[in-house]
């Protein structure tokens, strides 16, 4: 059946960037001079929300935070297969993976750390690196990620110095240079690693002993960002001091890392970061936390990427001895809507930007997004009673070779749904009987003659 349509609305071409300015440092998968990398935390319910605030593909996270241990508490080969799914996920939702490999303990939970005057050690890194334990573990890791096909961020360890991970002075350096090595080693060149500071922990980030050995530090050769996790407003907010009585305070630490970072060349991305402090309900949260952080961004050019998670942390704390509050920014509709309004800044870096990192095409080894996906909605007339359609289409991308087909998605809830698997030559799917009072998020990803599927290009039609 011939469909006859007539144009109602149309969403207009993506408008992304097509020349780049300079890299500050050149780093891997580092952004543009002056943008900014947006990703999301870790918490499915609560992402979902933050999607919905954002309402629009153009403005989706790049990133989205994945934890998982080296020992964990349940099989390996289920964490392993997580770790799969999560992948397949991201590549559907056109986001660059964003994980945390742990190496902590099963344990980890159940120690009362801050009640101790000693520091516990019961981190696995020590085995890591002085044992070959792990290294099947580690190989398995570094084989998924590779297959994997895009860039993807891996911190190990991170917070590497807070007594909540226990990990072991001078071994922590030693196991994190052996999981850079392994992964290297195994080709997973499309992985930029990660190395990680919480500024409640000690200020010993750079310490070392009398012989000249690093506590903490495993060496800038393993290191492409360093990032920092920040969640009260002494961590980050200008209205505390760098130092109390001669003390160095939290905020002090902040910064004694970030000219770290500066000093040695190296992006910063703040991978965790979430109101914890302040009532999210409050109409002062956005002046007393929202933008000193903003703020926070901005003073310090060399931070090229942040992550929010949108958490309620009384649900996922329970027995926090720190009682962290409510961070969901989604639960305070001002506050939502400012939040939206930060990011629709040019700076920011959202999921449609992801080719606009550096080496971002030499690093990926499966089919690329496809070009100028765009939507029309229409009316079809052709029928005894009119039907409103989404018409999609899209472009061939030069970078690929040998597309066998495309598979189109909608989004819902923060998942992807299969609607059809279109030929190569068609480069057009009419998604028919939409409800016209509401907006259709999708996404389109090409796949190969081996039947490998590439990363989604993303589009919201309304």
């Amino acid at each position: 059946m011939s469909l006859l349509l007539f144009l109602k609305s149309a969403s207009g071409p993506d408008g992304r960037e097509t020349s780049f300015t300079p890299f500050t440092f050149g780093a891997k998968f580092e952004p543009p001079e002056g943008r900014i990398v947006h990703g999301m935390g870790q918490w499915p319910d609560d992402n979902r929300a933050y999607l919905d605030m954002l309402a629009d593909t153009d403005f989706y996270p790049l990133t989205e935070l994945f934890f998982f241990d080296l020992e964990p508490a349940r099989p390996w080969d289920m964490v392993l297969e997580q770790l799969r799914l999560y992948l397949d996920r991201q590549k559907r939702l056109g986001r660059l993976p964003n994980l945390n490999l742990g190496m902590s303990g099963p344990d980890k939970e159940s120690v009362e750390w801050w009640k101790s005057g000693v520091w516990l050690a019961f981190g696995v890194d020590d085995k890591i690196a002085h044992t070959a334990q792990y290294d099947s573990r580690i190989q398995d890791v570094a084989l998924i990620l590779r297959d994997h096909g895009t860039p993807a961020f891996l911190r190990i360890g991170g917070e590497f110095n807070g007594g909540w991970n226990g990990h072991h002075p001078f071994d922590y350096p030693l196991a994190f240079r052996k999981i850079v090595q392994h992964l290297r080693g195994h080709g997973a060149d499309n992985v930029a690693f990660l190395w990680c500071y919480e500024p409640s922990a000690a200020n010993d980030f750079d310490a070392t002993d009398d012989a000249g050995r690093f506590k903490w530090f495993p060496g800038n050769d393993v290191i492409d960002w360093y990032s920092l996790d920040v969640f009260a407003r002494r961590d980050f907010s200008d209205a505390y001091p760098e130092y109390e009585r001669g003390i160095i305070t939290p905020k002090g630490k902040s910064e004694r890392f970030l000219r770290m970072a500066q000093d040695h060349g190296r992006p910063v991305m703040i991978a965790e970061s979430s109101v914890v402090d302040f009532d999210i309900a409050s109409e002062q949260v956005w002046d007393e936390w929202f933008q000193p952080y903003f703020n926070f961004l901005a003073a310090h050019p060399q931070v090229k990427a942040f992550v929010y998670i949108n958490a309620d942390w009384p649900r996922y704390r329970p027995h926090d001895p720190f009682g962290w509050l409510d961070g969901r920014v989604t639960e305070n509709p001002v506050v939502a809507s400012l939040y939206v309004e930060e990011l629709s800044e040019q700076k920011y870096l959202h999921a449609p930007d992801a080719a606009t990192l550096k080496d971002f095409d030499q690093r990926m080894s499966i089919p690329r997004q496809p070009l100028e996906f765009t939507g029309i909605r229409a009316v079809n007339r052709s029928l005894s009673q009119m039907e409103t359609v989404n018409v999609l289409t899209w472009k061939v991308n030069p970078g690929n070779q040998a597309v066998l087909k495309y598979r189109v998605y909608e989004i819902r809830e923060g998942e992807t749904y299969l609607l059809s698997e279109v030929k190569d030559a068609a480069m057009k799917y009419i998604h028919r009987r939409v409800d016209d009072s509401r907006a259709y998020h999708y996404s389109i990803t090409a796949v190969d003659s081996l039947g490998v599927e590439g990363l989604a290009a993303l589009l919201t039609v309304q």
